[in-house]
């Protein structure tokens, strides 16, 4: 079940610009925060070499599959609107083949709905890696 992802130990922003770098399987994504025309805050994460699934999508048809997530799928506890879930251990890994589930030990979903896109990420046996680039501030 989709959590909430808090990285910092705090909310992020709504809505972010995502900004993704991609060779082979690794993976970077820069998430920034805009406010009147000022970048208030920037983050990079850094999935290295994890990535075991990565799907993008334009954010105005998120009806459409694959980037339709059931209701089912969030925690009802967390209701509100939020740009960054994670699934931590997610059950999804019983959906590679034999081969994937030899080499990976666990698959972490990260589901980010930005400004133009939404991303799908499955992580394999890793944490990302998080680097401020510009430190949270008001505008």
């Amino acid at each position: 079940m989709f959590k909430q992802w808090k990285p910092l130990g705090e909310h992020l922003g709504t809505f972010p610009g995502l900004y993704l770098d991609i060779r082979g399987r690794d993976v970077s994504v820069a998430w920034e925060e805009w406010l009147n025309g000022e970048c208030i805050f920037k983050m990079r994460i850094d999935f290295g070499r994890s990535i075991a699934s990565l799907m993008i999508w334009d954010e105005s048809p998120i009806g459409f599959a694959p980037g339709q997530l059931s209701d089912e799928a969030f925690d009802p506890a967390e209701a509100g609107q939020y740009s960054a879930w994670v699934e931590r251990e997610s059950s999804i890994i019983q959906s590679y083949d034999e081969y994937a589930r030899m080499l990976y030990e666990r698959i972490d979903r990260y589901h980010f709905w930005g400004q133009d896109i939404v991303l799908l990420l499955d992580a394999a046996d890793a944490e990302p890696t998080i680097t401020i680039e510009v430190p949270r501030r008001t505008a």
